[in-house]
């Protein structure tokens, strides 16, 4: 399941949530780890600001029980025929795209913390700076 999504605070061209999925690692406990994933176009002209913005709003996921954060900026990245990265968040020519995921412990403590910055009363200035 996706999820269009604005990037609160900077105004890109599109985001997809890849909704959460069980990572197919184990964890030295043996436990099975969380992860919430997705794919944003962030304007080239415009890396730094994002990572800027990014570390900022890693901290709130941590705060809230995130193992980590992670993200990935497009580096030889082929062109699909019938879809890519690019494709998927409609990219522009002046855009580039980041695959980032955040690392919960389980589930449970992804769906508090989550709660938690989903809530209306929730207000961070962190997260929209």
């Amino acid at each position: 399941m996706t999820a269009r999504r604005q990037s609160p605070g900077l105004s890109y061209n599109s985001c997809y949530w890849i909704i959460a999925a069980i990572c197919r690692y184990r964890l030295q406990d043996n436990a099975m780890s969380y992860i919430d994933g997705f794919v944003i176009a962030v304007p080239i002209a415009r890396k730094q600001e994002y990572i800027e913005h990014a570390r900022l709003g890693d901290s709130v996921f941590m705060d809230f029980g995130a193992i980590r954060v992670v993200e990935c900026w497009a580096d030889d990245v082929p062109a699909g025929e019938v879809t890519d990265f690019r494709k998927s968040v409609q990219a522009r020519a002046d855009e580039t795209v980041v695959f980032s995921w955040i690392e919960w412990p389980d589930k449970e403590t992804r769906d508090a913390g989550m709660g938690k910055m989903m809530s209306d009363d929730f207000n961070d200035e962190r997260m929209d700076p």
